[in-house]
């Protein structure tokens, strides 16, 4: 079988994976491509196809790339996320260093199990915490006290000791982080996976899974490079992920009342007659 050939292309905040092989390999690793048109979009279009669909898991494909989402709010706005596969620990968290330079001390951290995203642009929405907790508690940068941290931001404020991380894990789903991580602030210092960014304004590039973060200053941190200002400010989708293959998603997926995940088929023979056609059969919904 024809091996498939991955090009990058990449901007500061768009990526995307093209791939080159033969119809079968490019159904069976990558995606249906035109032929998942059919499929649902975003959670919205699995609402305005089932009026009745509840909170829950499903199948999405857009732009032809197949993926589960966490479909929430469905009863009012439904909004996507990725649910994380490593979770709690050392995974999927973002922590504040405790101070050593002013009162009150005490690290902060938030642990994430599911992130935002935005289905069209493959961006995480950084500073959306509906599937998190945080614990700790420290005063302040400016009036504001520290209280939990945004995803994928790792800052503290204990002069040039980088004591603040967090980790950044897609293990099990079909994106890789494809990102650029800024260090900012006063005095700050940082790593991406083990780059370090000793000054203001340096930055790396991260194309990866999995991503380790260290940040402090005083104050100082490190994130996404489209989020500036302050290392806990938020400024909503700014963490960039690129598609990477399909999970596994085809006829299979269909058997055991699996079709309901997609929210279009009417049964369990439409769905796999779907994939069964490559896409040429529709979903009659």
């Amino acid at each position: 079988m024809t091996t498939a050939i991955l090009q990058y292309a990449s901007t500061r905040s768009f990526s995307v994976f093209r791939t080159l092989a033969t119809p079968l390999l490019l159904s069976l690793s990558v995606g249906f491509g035109a032929s998942a048109q059919g499929l649902a979009q975003d959670c919205a279009d699995i609402k305005a196809a089932n009026p009745a669909a509840t909170d829950g898991t499903y199948v999405i494909a857009p732009g032809g790339n197949p993926f589960f989402v966490h479909c929430h709010d469905m009863a009012g706005t439904p909004r996507e996320y990725l649910t994380l596969a490593n979770t709690g620990g050392g995974f999927n968290y973002s922590l504040w260093g405790a101070e050593v330079l002013a009162l009150p001390t005490g690290n902060v951290v938030t642990h994430y199990t599911r992130i935002r995203i935005d289905p069209a642009t493959l961006l995480v929405n950084t500073g959306d915490q509906t599937f998190s907790a945080s614990v700790g508690f420290d005063c302040c940068i400016g009036p504001t006290p520290i209280v939990s941290m945004p995803y994928a931001h790792a800052a503290s404020c204990a002069g040039t000791i980088d004591d603040g991380n967090a980790n950044v894990d897609l293990t099990g789903l079909p994106f890789v982080v494809d990102d650029t991580f800024t260090v900012r602030g006063f005095t700050p210092t940082g790593s991406a996976n083990g780059t370090l960014l000793p000054f203001d304004g340096a930055a790396t590039a991260i194309q990866s899974q999995v991503v380790n973060l260290t940040g402090g200053g005083f104050c100082g941190g490190i994130g996404p490079s489209i989020n500036g200002g302050s290392p806990i400010a938020v400024v909503g989708f700014e963490l960039q992920l690129a598609y990477a293959g399909n999970p596994g998603i085809g006829k299979e997926t269909c058997k055991s009342r699996g079709w309901q995940s997609f929210g279009v088929f009417k049964n369990q023979g439409d769905c796999v007659s779907f994939f069964a056609s490559r896409g040429r059969n529709g979903p009659a919904r």
